[in-house]
């Protein structure tokens, strides 16, 4: 979570918005929290379906993950967005002790 209260501090500091309250930070942080949280915050593009889709059925092969976005945001968007199950392997930056720059 942590990462993501930077994340979204530096964004606002970047787009030149840098005056703001706590209060009115909080409530905005909460509100992209939230977003990035759900269906909402991503797309499904249909290459990427259509690839699975192929992929699934191809019995010699074995798909992985290997990120650098929290280990949150993996436990949760491949299980909402059903795609835990393509996937036979995982790994995260977290994982390994090497996280995003400037994290």
């Amino acid at each position: 979570r942590q990462w993501w209260v930077r994340t979204v501090r530096s964004a606002l500091e970047f787009c030149g918005r840098d005056s703001y309250t706590q209060e009115e930070f909080d409530r905005f942080f909460r509100r992209v929290y939230q977003h990035y949280g759900s269906l909402e915050g991503y797309d499904r593009l249909p290459d990427a379906e259509r690839f699975l889709a192929w992929a699934r059925d191809a019995k010699h092969l074995t798909l992985g993950v290997t990120t650098n976005t929290p280990v949150r945001t993996m436990e949760t968007v491949l299980p909402m967005t059903g795609h835990m199950d393509d996937f036979r392997w995982f790994v995260c930056s977290q994982d390994v002790g090497v996280e995003k720059p400037g994290a």
